[in-house]
Order: C-alpha cells, then structure tokens, then sequence
C-alpha cells in the first residue's frame, strides 16, 4: 500500500467530491437548459485547498475559523441552494448560551445528557460546555442579528436544566 499525506488525501477527495458535484449539477443544468449557467460553472474544482469542509450546517464554524486563521478552505455542500445548513438551519436559528459560572452546571447536565448516548467522554462534554460559554460572543463577533435569551432546556427533568439557555432571533 503507497503511502499518502493527508493533504494529498484531502485533495484527491475534495477533487473527486468536486467532480460528482459538478457532474450532478451539470446534469441538472443540462436538463434545465444548456445555455444555463450554474454556480457550479464558475469553481476551480481542480484547485489546492488547506481544508475540506463537508457540510455547511455545523461545517460553516469550522470553515470560518479556518479562513480566518488565513487557511484556503473549501465547503461541500450536498443540500440544494437556499437549503444549505442541514440540522442547523431548520433548529430555528437557535443556539445554547451558558453563563461562564455556570459551567459547572451545565456540565453536569450535559452528563445527563450524556446517558442517552455512546462515547461521550467527559472531555467531550468539557469541549462542548467550554464551546457553549463563547457562542454568544462569537455570534456577535460575526454580526449576528439581535437576539433574546430564554430558558429551554431539551430535557427539563435533568440536573442542571434549570440554567439551560438559548439565543433566539428576537
């Protein structure tokens, strides 16, 4: 088996994911009208990128991180224009918000949480709970829209959900 760095890997993938894209799309354009142009039409699809995002809904953090630490990032997205976003743009645009003393409550909610699935580590939950304590800023950082914060707990019935809170768009 030959040897292969992972830049090459992301490569040979973003190039071939590139192609099926585009040769979805195409045909599409294709069926549409052939004197159609598609947005497909105007990408470099055998272009070099640092990273290779796949899907847009929790994707689109990862890929605004990277662009801004000066990283060539490309984002696949399977879902149709004006859809794009997955789970995200269909979760009514909320977000978790966690008060920085409050951390030591959500965690232990989230290990509650944690119950009804596998391989949560408590590092993970750490991660998360961390990440929920800047999503507000980072929200305001990228020019969100104004937004309200309410109590919403998914699991109510859980230790620590008393202090659950989400963004809205107000």
């Amino acid at each position: 088996m030959k040897n292969i760095s992972r830049k090459a890997f992301l490569k040979g993938m973003s190039v071939t994911a590139g192609a099926a894209a585009l040769a979805s799309v195409g045909a599409v354009s294709l069926a549409e009208g052939a004197n159609e142009t598609t947005f497909a039409d105007t990408i470099a699809w055998n272009a070099e990128y640092d990273a290779v995002v796949v899907g847009f809904g929790a994707g689109a953090i990862a890929a605004i991180d990277m662009a801004d630490a000066g990283l060539d990032v490309v984002v696949l997205e399977k879902a149709p224009y004006g859809h794009e976003g997955g789970n995200t743009r269909y979760s009514s645009q909320r977000f978790l918000h966690v008060d920085e003393d409050a951390r030591d409550q959500m965690i232990t909610y989230m290990k509650n949480v944690r119950g009804l699935y596998e391989n949560m580590g408590d590092d993970v939950i750490e991660f998360l709970v961390d990440g929920f304590t800047k999503t507000t800023a980072y929200y305001e950082k990228l020019g969100g829209a104004k937004y309200e914060l309410k109590h919403d707990p998914e699991f109510p019935a859980f230790e620590g959900s008393d202090i659950v809170t989400k963004c809205y768009n107000a």
